[in-house]
């Protein structure tokens, strides 16, 4: 349940549907097996999984939501194979060449045929609705995937206003500015993980790992034109992170301080610990987040538009 990337969405017309009639929206789209002849299927599934009957789990205005794609595994090899014997067979029977558009036919039968045999694989998307700040968070750093949860999120509730979020200060000049002069704002450290993009010139990028941020080397690369993408960073000790320009949260980790205090968190079932762990770990991401944004001078006022794919930096 612990989130490892923060994919995080503005809700720009108030959100205010309580859990229950959230869940009842919800039902029309609720996760179900692949039928035979089905390659793949997704809808919501209950965050607690076998413990729980509800398709939102609210806990301190903040509402979870998972959504389950399940998918057919019947790999183009085996397709090939099964239908290269089968064109083997009508050839050697007819004495006569199978053709293009024969053939085609033929792969699509056995896909047919090996459909209801195929192996299930069942994926979960986690992501939770914060009402306070009216914020969309996604554990994905995947524009595909992001894309996937809000189209059924729209699905559900017929219209769903959100855009990325928009701050007031340009991330890429900020973050340049900090390994520039060689220090970062309060309650934040360096890591030793960052990316340099030369957008302006001949597009050059670098990447550097283990290498002290603060070291002449990245200063030359800023003198050169290059300006910050990634960088890691960390949170007053408690959450370490990859902050990209995008403001997506990439490699999120929650450190010991955090940690220690799920664990000593008194829980005697699953569901217990599941609330204990989602609320310590909800209020820990509001506190770094609002932290990011006041980094850019905040929110800006974004106008309501439809989410549009932006550049994706790095992969899940």
């Amino acid at each position: 349940m612990w989130f490892k990337n923060l994919c995080v969405l503005q809700i720009n017309d108030p959100f205010e549907l309580a859990p229950e009639m959230l869940h009842e929206n919800l039902l029309e789209n609720a996760a179900r097996k692949c039928g035979p002849l089905e390659t793949s299927t997704f809808g919501w599934t209950t965050p607690l999984g076998k413990d729980g009957n509800m398709l939102v789990h609210a806990a301190m205005g903040y509402n979870m939501l998972t959504a389950r794609k399940e998918v057919k595994l019947l790999p183009s090899s085996v397709i090939r194979h099964f239908a290269g014997e089968r064109i083997h067979e009508i050839e050697q029977a007819q004495n006569r060449k199978v053709g293009a558009r024969e053939r085609a036919k033929i792969r699509e039968e056995i896909t047919m045929e090996l459909l209801p045999r195929a192996f299930h694989r069942i994926q979960d998307l986690y992501g939770y609705i914060d009402i306070k700040n009216q914020l969309i968070i996604i554990d994905t750093s995947n524009i595909k995937k992001a894309d996937s949860f809000l189209e059924l999120l729209r699905l559900s509730l017929g219209s769903f206003n959100i855009t990325w979020p928009t701050v007031k200060k340009s991330p890429n000049h900020v973050m340049s500015e900090w390994l520039m002069n060689r220090e970062v704002p309060q309650g934040f450290t360096l890591d030793d993980v960052c990316e340099l993009i030369n957008r302006k010139g001949d597009g050059s990028i670098v990447k550097c790992v283990k290498q002290d941020m603060t070291s002449d080397e990245i200063v030359e690369h800023l003198k050169a034109g290059k300006q910050v993408t990634q960088l890691a960073l960390t949170w007053e000790d408690r959450i370490s992170f990859v902050l990209s320009d995008n403001l997506m949260i990439k490699r999120l980790r929650f450190l010991d301080l955090i940690m220690s205090e799920a664990r000593d968190a008194q829980a005697e079932s699953a569901v217990e610990r599941f609330d204990a762990d989602f609320a310590i770990m909800t209020s820990a991401v509001s506190g770094l987040l609002t932290a990011v944004f006041d980094l850019f001078g905040g929110l800006g006022d974004a106008e309501p538009q439809s989410v549009e794919p932006v550049e994706e930096l790095a992969a899940a």
